[in-house]
């Protein structure tokens, strides 16, 4: 799934539905990972394995592997029922997102292979419309970009390790507002700038013979430190507008897998286990440099949101 990502109103979004506990992290970055459900790591050989497996470079076709791959992600409308009133229920607005990527591999110098890869690796993106829903997240959308250089070094025949660096671009929209049952309106619209931060990946693989291979590989945490302009405002107990800019720090987990795969002439089968750091998310608190004091809007919009989320694996 393709989720876009934006800024500083994370806090409103997540808390609409333990739905979205399943994270925002997206696996498939390439035709034959989507092809192969996620178990793409110890069976990757062509040019994206300049993302998913570096270490897999030295085993790879020699000469200059290339691939662009665009991916059409529609999801569809939620519906909300609210077991309190029907006055609360809502229906999301459907989502359609067209999602680019990039892989390249050089040939071999000297038992070094060199990559490059450009991914979406995380995201999110949902419009509620319906009052009740819109309390929470009326727009919200995550983009995060991953452009990733990496390296492999042909230890022995079957022996290769790698290494990368990791530069995340990411950018998030938040807007949400309702009104109480007494008439009291509350809005806030946070509109994020790129920002950049920074990771690495690890990898080794070992392949004994041509049919088998065996990997390890390993993304690391980066904090995304999300910046941008809020405007909060509220009509109690006169009109009031506030402006300030705002920051964020959402996490792009550490994530490790580990995969064997297995080949008998046309035939490969892979499993692999991952494991996604979620456990690093524990609140999501959205700070801005102007101090929050009106009491309607620092009651609402001012305290940290708990997440305490789990680490979670997942078997491909």
């Amino acid at each position: 799934m393709k989720k876009t990502m934006s800024l500083v109103a994370l806090a409103s979004v997540f808390a609409v539905s333990s739905a979205y506990a399943s994270g925002y992290r997206i696996p498939e970055q390439s035709a034959d990972s989507v092809a192969k459900a996620g178990a793409h790591i110890a069976s990757a050989k062509g040019a994206d394995a300049s993302y998913f497996n570096p270490a897999n470079m030295s085993f790879a076709e020699d000469g200059w592997l290339t691939e662009i791959d665009f991916t059409y992600i529609h999801l569809t409308e939620i519906d909300y029922t609210d077991a309190r009133s029907p006055l609360m229920n809502g229906t999301s607005d459907t989502e359609n997102f067209l999602l680019p990527t990039v892989f390249m591999i050089s040939p071999d110098f000297y038992n070094f292979r060199f990559g490059f890869s450009v991914t979406a690796p995380f995201g999110l993106a949902k419009r509620w419309e319906d009052p009740f829903p819109a309390t929470y997240a009326r727009k919200f959308s995550l983009q995060v970009f991953d452009i990733n250089p990496t390296v492999s070094y042909a230890v022995t025949d079957y022996l290769s390790i790698s290494g990368g660096v990791r530069l995340l671009m990411a950018k998030a929209i938040a807007r949400n507002g309702g009104r109480t049952a007494e008439g009291i309106g509350f809005d806030r619209d946070l509109e994020g700038d790129w920002e950049a931060d920074y990771g690495y990946n690890l990898a080794v693989a070992v392949q004994p013979m041509e049919a088998l291979n065996l990997s390890v590989t390993y993304r690391s945490h980066v904090d995304l430190d999300l910046t941008g302009d809020a405007t909060l405002n509220t009509n109690y107990p006169a009109p009031y507008v506030f402006e300030s800019t705002g920051n964020v720090t959402l996490p792009a987990p550490a994530v490790l897998t580990i995969a064997g795969a297995y080949t008998w002439e046309n035939l490969t089968v892979e499993l692999a286990w991952d494991r996604t750091f979620w456990s690093e998310y524990e609140e999501l608190d959205i700070q801005y440099s102007t101090p929050l004091r009106h009491p309607v809007l620092a009651q609402i919009f001012g305290p940290p949101v708990a997440k305490n989320w789990d680490d979670t694996d997942a078997f491909r």
